[in-house]
């Protein structure tokens, strides 16, 4: 088989469909993005779907990209007799694919053992470090330095120390950024650093306070959970 598949974290990496596109961009090929939204949650049309996708990705010669495949790779179980069926119809049509097919994921701890030997590649994204944080905060802040928007850009990387010590992933930052960026024209003002550090203050605070609400934070929950180890 020709087939080439690929698990990533999807919390951590894909922010942007980063790892589809580069893998896109390297093999010269389009990118086809799916979700399991699109596909739906019956084994009969998780079935036709998928096929149709896939042998349209062989013919059309593109990288499929299923975002959060969750639902599909999650272990099997005798109480669960609908998603035994989801999960083995995806494994079968699994099976047969010859194109370039990435799975992204943040629930390792749930996958089901038969995916090990249909899958060629298995990619573990760590959390981001400070450096790597540091990269994401200028790659972005490079963006707007050349997208017209109004911006303080000296002095906004003149702190990308102290916005990088912040332990955020990919889509936060970004998050962090467009937000700051649409808070500073809604006040008529040009983005300085003033604008993400409050952005990231309230989402802090948020965080902290579903963190008490729940008893544990996100990372905490996930590692009782077994579903991933941050």
């Amino acid at each position: 088989m020709g087939r080439t598949s690929s698990i990533a974290r999807a919390t951590d990496s894909s922010f942007f469909c980063m790892e589809g596109l580069w893998v896109a961009e390297l093999t010269e090929r389009p990118l086809c993005r799916v979700t399991c939204g699109d596909i739906g949650t019956n084994a009969e049309d998780v079935e036709g779907y998928l096929e149709t996708v896939f042998h349209l990705g062989t013919q059309w010669n593109y990288v499929v990209l299923l975002d959060e495949a969750d639902t599909f790779l999650e272990e099997r179980s005798s109480a669960d007799i609908e998603r035994n069926a989801l999960v083995s119809v995806f494994l079968r049509v699994l099976e047969y694919d010859e194109g370039i097919l990435i799975l992204t994921s943040n629930r390792i701890g749930t996958f089901d053992e038969a995916y090990k030997s249909r899958v060629q590649l298995t990619l573990h994204y760590p959390p981001l470090d400070q450096d790597r944080r540091q990269r994401i905060w200028n790659n972005f802040m490079n963006r707007l330095d050349h997208s017209g928007v109004k911006v303080y850009i000296d002095k906004l990387k003149d702190k990308v120390d102290m916005l990088s010590a912040h332990e955020l992933n990919g889509r936060v930052i970004r998050n962090a950024i467009e937000t700051a960026t649409l808070l500073a024209q809604f006040r008529g003002q040009t983005l300085g650093p003033r604008h993400p550090k409050e952005v990231i203050k309230v989402s802090n605070e948020f965080e902290q306070y579903l963190a008490e609400v729940h008893g544990h934070s996100l990372s905490e929950w996930a590692r009782a959970q077994r579903t991933r180890a941050d």
